[in-house]
């Protein structure tokens, strides 16, 4: 059970990681608010930062 919960998690981490545009990571960022998994929602924020701090796009709807 422990390995299935392990590669669950490790599945939805990769969904972060894959995310490229700015687009993609504040949709994903938004998502993740709205269903209240914070440290998800501010991983993807932050690695859209990290990626596009030049941006001037804001990154809200």
């Amino acid at each position: 059970m422990k390995k299935i919960l392990s590669l669950i998690v490790i599945i939805l981490f990769c969904q972060i990681l894959s995310a490229q545009t700015l687009e993609e990571l504040n949709a994903l960022g938004i998502k993740y608010a709205k269903k209240e998994k914070f440290d998800e929602a501010l991983s993807a924020f932050d690695k859209a930062i990290n990626l596009y701090p030049n941006s001037t796009r804001y990154l809200h709807k």
